[in-house]
C-alpha cells in the first residue's frame, strides 16, 4: 500500500528529470500528498506534461463516480485481468513525479511513520492508472488516478507487505507509450525496486494528518516521540 508521498523539487528539475514538452511551472512543493487530492500526474494522453487528476481511481464502468468507492492502489499482479483496471492498464498509463513517500512501521501498539527516498533524494516516478469521467451533477470531467503496487523488497518487507511500484528510468518511455505491453515486459518493469537504491527515516508524527504539508512532514522524529500508540 501507498497512502501519502511528496514531491517538493522544483518545476524546472521536474521538467528536466521526466523530458516535459511544456515546463511544469504550476508545480507547489508538497509534503504530504494524500489520497482524494488533486496531484500531478504525466499521461500517455496527448503532449508529455503534467496534468492534476484526483488521487483516487474510479473505474471506467462505474456509472455514478459520486457513488462509487475511489481506489487509491492497484496491485501489479491483477491490472492485466481486474475488470476496475483493466482497460486503463491497456489504454491509460501514468506516471506520477515524487520524491519520496511514506510507510508506517508497526512496533507494538505503535506506529511509527518512516519517509523513504530513492538515490538519495533523487526524482523518481511512480506508475499509475488513470481514468475519466463526466461528472453527472456538474457535467465537469473528473479525471482520477491509482499508484500501483507490488511485492516489497528487502527494505520494505519488515515494515509492509506491499510496496509502490517505482518504475526505472529506462522503462518510463515503454510505460506511457501507446502500446499493449506484454506479460513478461509487465514483469520486468513492475518488479520491487532495488533495496541498494533506497533508505528511510524515522519522522514525525506530524505528517499524519493530511491537513499537515511543510517541511516539518519529512524531518526526523524527535527521540521517544513515536514510542506511543497512534491513530492513522
Amino acid at each position: 500500500m501507498c497512502a501519502r508521498y511528496t514531491l517538493h523539487q522544483s518545476g524546472r528539475a521536474v521538467t528536466e528529470r521526466f523530458k516535459l514538452n511544456t515546463a511544469a511551472n504550476n508545480l507547489k512543493p508538497r509534503y504530504n500528498i494524500a489520497p482524494s487530492q488533486l496531484a500531478p500526474v504525466i499521461t500517455n494522453n496527448g503532449a508529455r506534461g503534467i496534468q492534476f487528476f484526483k488521487w483516487g481511481f474510479i473505474p471506467s464502468w462505474a456509472k455514478d463516480a459520486t457513488q462509487t468507492k475511489p481506489l487509491i492502489n492497484a496491485r501489479a499482479e491483477t491490472i492485466n485481468s481486474k475488470a476496475s483496471f483493466k482497460s486503463a492498464f491497456r489504454h491509460r498509463r501514468c506516471i506520477i513525479p515524487a520524491d519520496g513517500f511514506y510507510e508506517w512501521k508497526k512496533e507494538g501498539n505503535a506506529k511509527t511513520p518512516c519517509y523513504f527516498t530513492v538515490d538519495g533524494g533523487a526524482l523518481f516516478g511512480f506508475a499509475g492508472l488513470w481514468e475519466e469521467h463526466n461528472d453527472p451533477t456538474t457535467g465537469l470531467l473528473l479525471q482520477t488516478f491509482a499508484l500501483i503496487t507490488v511485492t516489497p523488497n528487502e527494505i520494505m518487507a519488515p515494515i509492509h507487505n506491499r510496496m509502490p511500484a517505482i518504475l526505472d528510468q529506462a522503462s518510463e518511455d515503454t510505460w506511457l507509450s501507446g502500446n499493449i505491453i506484454t506479460p513478461e515486459e509487465l514483469s520486468n518493469i513492475l518488479a520491487p525496486f532495488p533495496s541498494s537504491r533506497l533508505s528511510y527515516s524515522r519522522v514525525s508524527r506530524f505528517m499524519n494528518s493530511p491537513r499537515n504539508d511543510s517541511p516539518k512532514c519529512i524531518e526526523p522524529a524527535d527521540e521517544g516521540e513515536n514510542n506511543l500508540p497512534l491513530d492513522i
